[in-house]
């Protein structure tokens, strides 16, 4: 989603029904109340029904000795966490929408690292993604 062109801040307010799938036009409300629409690819699409029916999430085993699945809490939202995300190691975050930027902010790493891609941590950023990793997009 960050390469079609959404924010973080954009991500927290999608929810399970953002997506009209015969116009591929995601309608959410942003944190200030304004309806926003927003045009996807058709591989963004199938991300996005994709990320509604996962139920679970592999950590990668650089983060802990081996790899492991964590289950994901069910959520209205698009985004969904982890018990672990749920709970801030260092942050102390009390805020579901900062655990939710956090997960977001941690997944990209993670993606970036597992691919040898620091450029993909330039979308948190709002860059643009350099030809060179645009292979990435839908890893």
């Amino acid at each position: 989603m960050l390469l079609e062109g959404l924010t973080p801040q954009d991500m927290l307010q999608l929810r399970r029904h953002s997506l009209q799938v015969p116009s591929r036009k995601l309608t959410y409300t942003d944190g200030c109340g304004t309806i926003k629409q927003h045009h996807v690819s058709l591989a963004c699409m199938d991300l996005y029904q994709a990320a509604i029916d996962q139920t679970h999430y592999e950590i990668p085993a650089a983060r802990l000795a081996k790899a492991s699945i964590a289950t994901l809490r069910e959520s209205g939202r698009l985004i969904k966490l982890t018990l672990a995300d749920y709970v801030a190691n260092r942050c102390l975050i009390t805020d579901m929408d900062s655990a939710m930027l956090r997960t977001i902010y941690m997944r990209l790493r993670r993606l970036a690292a597992h691919f040898s891609a620091p450029e993909l941590l330039e979308l948190l950023n709002g860059g643009n993604l350099p030809a060179s990793a645009q292979q990435f997009a839908h890893a």
